[in-house]
């Protein structure tokens, strides 16, 4: 999947950037959102799809439907399936090693398989 953002002035997000969604949230409450590296220091973010224009629809073949919140109905999340479980993303965000491991793991295979270009392993997608 590869979206282009089409938000202006936005501390996290470049106009017009080519971006590879690592993970997609649908939700009847909040919409559609999609799992970004975004930001000086590529750091993942949640952001809304509505501020981007979808130009790639191919799915990761790492990722997998999950009922992420059972106690939240109309929730689904697309994702690699290392990452389903609970705690992964306060984890990340905690930077706890084997979930910063998992991560770079997963991103590595959806940066190679989209071939995003100028991706070399170092979480640096930029054109």
């Amino acid at each position: 999947m590869k979206i282009i953002c089409k938000i202006k002035d936005d501390v996290w997000l470049d106009y017009g950037r080519d971006y590879y969604p690592l993970a997609l949230d649908v939700s009847l409450r909040e919409g559609v959102k999609v799992y970004i590296q975004a930001g000086e220091y590529h750091e993942p973010i949640w952001v809304n799809l509505s501020g981007f224009e979808v130009v790639d629809q191919t799915i990761p073949s790492c990722w997998v439907d999950k009922k992420y919140t059972p106690e939240i109905e109309g929730q689904l999340r697309l994702m690699p399936a290392n990452w389903i479980h609970a705690g992964f993303f306060e984890d990340l965000n905690d930077e706890v090693k084997s979930a910063v491991d998992l991560f770079n793991y997963e991103i590595s295979k959806i940066y190679t398989e989209l071939k995003a270009p100028g991706y070399d392993g170092t979480q640096d997608q930029d054109k």
